[in-house]
């Protein structure tokens, strides 16, 4: 180790050498073994020191110059390290380096520290190693193809002198040895493609219980996972049988993934038709900008709405009926065929969601009694207002479908007041008692039968 009668070029004070005494310093980087396309990571800076005399201080300041090559430079700072914790009025700086015409590799970051001008306990530790820096770096597809690497390099050429990696002790200037970290690629992405449902969201079958004749909303979502944060798009092919089952909307609203699409990126979704491609496509591509991707290690990607048809056979009643969403290798949407891919590629695997439908006798209740209070008065219309606008729930859809139109909406509410208030004729059957629907299909009825 080589020590010079000079000082790094930011420290004020004018440093003597002396004769070394088998003190050691090190500069030492930290990173993952490996890495991904279009991952983050995080590389940590550490200082070693060995062999100072017992009862003497550590490292007053140094300087760290790392450059790199194939990668990008998120951040650097020393913000997180033991420079927190020491720092005492010094000097600290970090500095972004750039390449040049005449500084040609010059892409990486300088750190600056000295701890403190006034307070002598301000030093490292005598012994041990400890992080000075702390960088993130973005690994994008050229990475991978060339490889990348970064380290410590002399000569990196900021705002002020050209400079050198170096560290301060006891009035001398020492020049550790130079590290580096190479990447020779990239290891292949993992991903895994899971169907669930949005109310039980764990693998395995979903149960449904499905009442003779009742048309039942069914909400599936669909979860992308990965180890490391590395998905910065994905196409869907997600198919349905036709017999059993009916899509009413794909949405990625409420998954989170409407805040990373932005400006720059884009979400198609399609649903599709037709004998054997009866399902929805999606197409999905964040923005470009940071954070470059969706984070690990589960995120829900999209949802969709079913319904479940209805069964009219009263001699289906107590019979257990599965059907299968399924990823399909591909479905035919209007601009051509898609298949399942997630990007940057990598390796990809489903879970399909099996449905286990049991068939149950048709749910018995009394007409404009929506909310299964035993009656029907001002409240029935307006837990159907708060249930189409506010997100009320726990009603029986077809007791408020008081117009009995096989559909919920404002017309209910209205007829209901009308009943009630202006022409007092009787509410369709089953009317004034409980009793079952006499016009299949029927809408959900939470409440169950009539008490």
């Amino acid at each position: 180790m080589r020590v010079e009668r000079r000082t790094a070029w930011f420290f004020p004070l004018l440093w003597i050498s002396c004769s070394l005494a088998g003190q050691e310093f090190e500069l030492g980087i930290q990173t993952p073994d490996a890495i991904l396309e279009n991952s983050t990571f995080e590389a940590t800076f550490t200082l070693t020191t060995r062999g100072i005399e017992a009862g003497k201080k550590g490292a007053e300041g140094w300087t760290l110059c790392v450059a790199h090559r194939g990668l990008t430079l998120v951040s650097a700072t020393t913000r997180g390290t033991i420079v927190d914790e020491l720092f005492d009025g010094g000097f600290r700086t970090t500095q972004m380096t750039h390449s040049s015409p005449e500084f040609p590799d010059n892409e990486g970051f300088i750190s600056a520290v000295f701890l403190s001008g006034s307070n002598p306990s301000a030093t490292l530790p005598p012994e041990g190693t400890v992080p000075i820096a702390r960088a993130v770096y973005h690994v994008d597809a050229g990475s991978c193809l060339l490889g990348a690497s970064l380290g410590l390099r002399n000569g990196l050429k900021g705002p002020g002198p050209v400079t050198n990696n170096n560290v301060s002790w006891d009035g001398m200037t020492f020049h550790p040895p130079l590290a580096t970290r190479a990447f020779g690629g990239c290891v292949v992405n993992d991903y895994r493609l899971t169907l669930r449902g949005s109310l039980i969201p764990v693998p395995g079958p979903l149960p449904v219980d499905l009442r003779l004749g009742e048309r039942k909303k069914l909400d599936i979502a669909v979860h992308l996972g990965q180890t490391v944060s590395t998905a910065y798009g994905w196409n869907l092919a997600v198919a349905h049988p036709g017999v059993r089952l009916q899509i009413e909307e794909v949405t990625i609203s409420g998954t989170g993934i409407e805040d990373l699409v932005g400006p720059a990126g884009f979400v198609l979704f399609e649903i599709t038709s037709g004998p054997g491609n009866e399902g929805f496509t999606a197409q999905v591509e964040l923005d470009a900008a940071p954070p470059w991707a969706i984070p690990p290690p589960d995120q829900e990607i999209a949802r969709v709405r079913y319904h479940v048809k209805p069964i009219l056979d009263p001699a289906l009643v107590g019979a257990r009926i599965d059907a299968k969403i399924a990823f399909r290798p591909s479905l035919q949407g209007s601009g051509g065929s898609v298949r399942n891919e997630v990007f940057p590629a990598g390796l990809l695997s489903t879970e399909d969601l099996l449905l286990r439908v049991a068939v149950l006798p048709q749910a018995a209740f009394l007409r404009g009694d929506a909310n299964g209070d035993g009656g029907v008065d001002l409240t029935d219309a307006l837990s159907i207002i708060f249930f189409l606008f506010e997100g009320l729930e726990g009603i029986c859809e077809e007791a408020g479908n008081s117009n009995d139109d096989v559909h919920l909406d404002l017309t209910d509410a209205i007829f209901t007041l009308g009943r009630l208030f202006l022409v007092p004729a009787p509410f369709p059957d089953p009317f004034p008692a409980c009793g079952e629907d006499p016009t299949l299909p029927s809408l959900e009825c939470e409440l169950g039968d009539c008490r």
